[in-house]
């Protein structure tokens, strides 16, 4: 608040920076109509200013607007730059709640090309698993081992923290557009490493490789097992149910982890 006072008697209250950055604040004290405001107002002033796009399309995610009009405005900004990767990673990202794999598949790999991130590789394996097909299952595994491979060479430190990224929940079953409007944060890397082991044991367990899949879902358990992380694995776990074609043992594996209080063993 006190720099953004500053900025404002140096750059003056109207100035597009002064919006933008009112808009940042008003999204992390999770004000979402106000931020689209801000933002909205920013772009009035800067029409070509991206990263008002891109934190538009980010609040879109946060404030339970139908994904395309994050789509819309994550493809506006790449109109402008086509190379923003931060935003062809979220315009992936959302392409991948809407149900469009394909359109997921294409931005996702872009991003990981322009930017290797964690978070583009896993979320790249997931519309992998979710487009389906012969392939599906390695594509995914080999993703997120790459996406966990960027995780442990990041800096050793429990103290260390990432930029936050935003997990919205998958859709229950193929239209739904409710279930994603719902969301969990990731803030540190403890917390992606996670993520990517959550997604590992469900490769696992698809390879029918129960042992492997128990052992990556105990460490993912053992690094973040809070409730609002377990509903939101729980939903993920029914959203691959739904969309996976899986043999029975699979399914039960499935099954078996779905409940609400999860089982790290």
């Amino acid at each position: 608040m006190a720099k953004l006072s500053h900025l404002s008697t140096v750059l003056g209250r109207d100035d597009y920076l002064i919006h933008y950055y009112r808009g940042i604040l008003h999204s992390d004290q999770y004000e979402f109509d106000d931020a689209k405001a801000e933002f909205a107002e920013t772009l009035r002033s800067n029409p070509d200013f991206i990263a008002a796009y891109n934190m538009l399309g980010v609040t879109n995610l946060q404030a339970e607007d139908d994904v395309s009009e994050a789509i819309a405005n994550f493809s506006r900004a790449l109109e402008i730059d086509p190379n923003y990767a931060v935003t062809r990673l979220n315009l992936g990202r959302s392409y991948l709640l809407a149900g469009d794999f394909d359109k997921a598949i294409e931005h996702l790999a872009r991003a990981k090309k322009l930017s290797p991130q964690a978070e583009a590789a896993l979320l790249l394996g997931d519309a992998y698993l979710y487009k389906g097909g012969a392939d599906a299952v390695a594509n995914a595994r080999r993703d997120h081992e790459y996406a966990l491979t960027i995780l442990e060479s990041a800096p050793q430190s429990d103290n260390y923290i990432a930029s936050f990224s935003i997990f919205n929940y998958m859709p229950l079953r193929p239209g739904d557009r409710e279930t994603i409007k719902h969301f969990v944060y990731t803030n540190n890397e403890k917390q992606n490493k996670a993520f990517v082991h959550y997604a590992l044991s469900f490769d696992h367990a698809l390879l029918k490789k129960f042992d492997e899949a128990d052992k990556e879902f105990k460490i993912a358990y053992e690094l973040e097992s809070g409730s609002d992380y377990q509903v939101y694995f729980q939903y993920k776990i029914l959203s691959l149910i739904s969309y996976v074609k899986m043999e029975p043992e699979v399914k039960s594996w499935f099954e078996k982890k779905s409940q609400t209080k999860f089982s790290a063993q």
